[in-house]
C-alpha cells in the first residue's frame, strides 16, 4: 500500500510541467546556501537575481498546480454517475444568497408553488433594482392534465398553485414591482433560473424534473458564462428564444 501511494505521489510530481520549476528553486536555494557558507562566491547582484529567479519558479509552480487541481477535479466529477449533479435538499444555496447583486433574473416553471409563495416578499423587496421575469405553465391549456402527471401531482392542485402564484406576481406588479409574467404551454420538464444572464458573471442553475418525481427529490446543477461558456450559451439563448416568442404570442392573441 505504502509502496503504490510513494509511486503514484512520485508520478504526480515527475513530470516536465512541475520538476523544471523545482529544480530551479532547488538550484537558487543551493547557490545562496553555498555563498552563505562561502563555498561559493556570489555577488549581492548575483544572489539577487538568484533569488528572483526563484521566486519566479514558485509562482509558476503554484499556478500550475492551482490550474492541475481545477482540471483534476472537474475530471474526477465527470467520471462518477451523476457527478455534475446536486442535491437539491443538502447543496441547494439559498435563492437570496443566489440573487444577491443581481440585476436581471429569469425563471422558467410549472407552477413556480416552491418559489413564488416562499419568496414573494423577497422579490418585492429586490424589483426596484432587479428585473423579475416569470415564465408559468399556462392553466387554461388542454395539456394541463398531461403534465401535472408529469410533475407528480393532480390536475386541479396544478392549476391551483399556478393560479395562486399568478395573482402574488400580479399583485407584486400592480404594487409597483418591476415584474413581468408570461404562460406557456410547453411541459415544464427543466425549472431554469437565469441570472444576469447577458453579463459576464451570468449564472444558470437548471432543476431537473423527471417524470412523476416530487419537488425535494429533483438533483440540479449550475453553470456559469465564466467555467462553462459552451452550454452556458445554449441555455441562455434557448430560453432567452422562449421568453421572446411568448411575447410574440401574447401579443398576436390580444
Amino acid at each position: 500500500m505504502h509502496k503504490s501511494v510513494t509511486s503514484a505521489w512520485w508520478k504526480q510530481w515527475a513530470k516536465p510541467g512541475r520538476v523544471i520549476p523545482l529544480l530551479t528553486i532547488l538550484g537558487a536555494g543551493t547557490a545562496i546556501v553555498l555563498s552563505l557558507i562561502d563555498v561559493i562566491q556570489l555577488s549581492i547582484a548575483e544572489e539577487v537575481v538568484i533569488a528572483l529567479l526563484a521566486l519566479l519558479a514558485a509562482d509558476a509552480l503554484s499556478e500550475r498546480l492551482s490550474v492541475l487541481e481545477r482540471i483534476e477535479s472537474k475530471l474526477s466529477c465527470l467520471s462518477k454517475p451523476g457527478g455534475f449533479l446536486s442535491d437539491r435538499s443538502t447543496q441547494m444555496p439559498p435563492l437570496e444568497e443566489y440573487l444577491q447583486g443581481a440585476k436581471e433574473f429569469l425563471v422558467v416553471g410549472g407552477s413556480l408553488a416552491g418559489l413564488v409563495p416562499e419568496y414573494r416578499d423577497y422579490f418585492r423587496e429586490i424589483s426596484n433594482g432587479c428585473a423579475l421575469r416569470f415564465v408559468l405553465f399556462d392553466p387554461d391549456s388542454p395539456a394541463l392534465e398531461s403534465v401535472a402527471k408529469w410533475v407528480g401531482t393532480q390536475p386541479e392542485i396544478f392549476r391551483k398553485e399556478i393560479e395562486i402564484a399568478r395573482s402574488m406576481l400580479d399583485i407584486l406588479k400592480a404594487g409597483g414591482a418591476n415584474i413581468e409574467v408570461r404562460m406557456s404551454n410547453a411541459i415544464p420538464s427543466l425549472t431554469v433560473m437565469v441570472v444576469d444572464g447577458s453579463q459576464p458573471h451570468g449564472k444558470i442553475r437548471v432543476s431537473v424534473n423527471p417524470y412523476g418525481c416530487p419537488p425535494a427529490r429533483r438533483p440540479f446543477f449550475e453553470l456559469t458564462r465564466k467555467e462553462d461558456e459552451r452550454w452556458y450559451r445554449l441555455f441562455h439563448d434557448r430560453y432567452e428564444c422562449l421568453w421572446r416568442d411568448l411575447g410574440s404570442s401574447s401579443q398576436q392573441a390580444t
